[in-house]
């Protein structure tokens, strides 16, 4: 175990940072951290993406960053597992998790949903977990369809 020199904060030796305030074992602050717009997230975009707050917004990740990149945004450790899936088990089957959107939800029977299969990252030191769906552009697509119809 070992406190955070900024917040006091108690963690496990397998974190890098403090999930609080995001400072690091040695006492380095992160002044990214906790960013969710404005003018400071323009500094973030400098950092090399492992001392990257989860919280920035700046820059947003597209799909084959998403994919590939290998350091947790909790822990800063090199060990994210792409591409889980993710089940949903009902009892007596189980299928992939998927999400749905309607392109026209006030339809009352043909409401033209657009599905889109779940997978998830997971860190294998922290367990953080973050889900996606496989085709983004698809379900965007779905999207304005259902904005503009």
């Amino acid at each position: 175990m070992w406190s955070c020199k900024k917040c006091r904060e108690q963690h496990e030796d397998s974190f890098l940072v403090c999930w609080s305030c995001g400072t690091t074992r040695d006492g380095v602050e992160d002044p990214a951290f906790g960013l969710e717009d404005g003018p400071e997230v323009i500094e973030a975009e400098r950092m090399p993406a492992s001392r990257r707050s989860v919280h920035s917004a700046w820059p947003p990740l597209d799909a084959s960053q998403r994919l590939t990149d290998s350091v947790c945004p909790k822990c800063t450790a090199q060990k994210m597992i792409p591409e889980v899936t993710v089940i949903d088990s009902n009892g007596s089957s189980s299928d992939n998790l998927t999400v749905r959107l309607d392109r026209n939800p006030q339809a009352w029977v043909f409401k033209n949903p657009a599905f889109q299969e779940l997978k998830a990252k997971v860190c294998g030191a922290c367990g953080y977990t973050e889900l996606y769906v496989t085709d983004p552009a698809a379900l965007w697509s779905a999207y304005l369809i259902q904005r503009d119809g």
